[in-house]
């Protein structure tokens, strides 16, 4: 943790406590706690903000247990970066609400992402078709190339394919 992030959680104890309370449903595991408090500390705080809202008083629009979830769940791969964001959006936006399911919410709103190897493989076979040029380029050791087959394959499932994995497919695929 940064010296700049502890004395936001020292000078804000209720931002502080929260954060522990987040932990607690990370089993101590370093890379999601570092997820924890990017997103605490980034996002959460930033709709808090442009909603006028007092940090001190508001940090338990979004419960700590479903908070943690949303990191494991970025963690795991299931949600982008993105959909983290999103999905953090619309648990605060259910705040009062009964019962609220992170897991069920994302898979209601299209937020998990693609890592079915078969599935994506029949969109990288498609995009190399309509790209042939592209790969050619990529084949002549152009990496932007890549990157750029890469996005075709993330506008094509609307943001919702696993980037590694769609990478991963389509250098299989192409065999360079």
């Amino acid at each position: 943790m940064t010296d700049k992030e502890v004395s936001v959680f020292v000078e804000s104890p209720k931002i502080g406590h929260y954060f522990e309370e987040v932990g607690k449903g990370l089993d101590n595991d370093k890379k999601l706690m570092r997820l924890a408090i990017n997103y605490i500390l980034t996002d959460f705080i930033g709709i808090l903000k442009k909603e006028d809202r007092n940090l001190e008083t508001s940090m338990e629009m979004v419960s700590a247990k479903n908070f943690a979830t949303l990191v494991k769940m970025i963690g795991k791969g299931e949600l982008s970066s993105r959909g983290g964001k999103d999905l953090l959006a619309i648990l605060y936006s259910k705040f009062g609400e009964q019962n609220i399911d992170p897991v069920k919410i994302a898979n209601e709103q299209g937020l998990i992402q693609k890592s079915d190897e078969g599935e994506i493989k029949k969109i990288v076979e498609e995009i190399i078709k309509t790209n042939l040029s592209v790969v050619d380029d990529y084949k002549k050791g152009k990496m932007v190339a890549l990157q750029f087959l890469v996005g075709q394959g993330m506008k094509a499932t609307k943001g919702s394919a696993n980037p590694e994995v769609l990478k991963k497919i389509i250098i299989e695929t192409i065999g360079a």
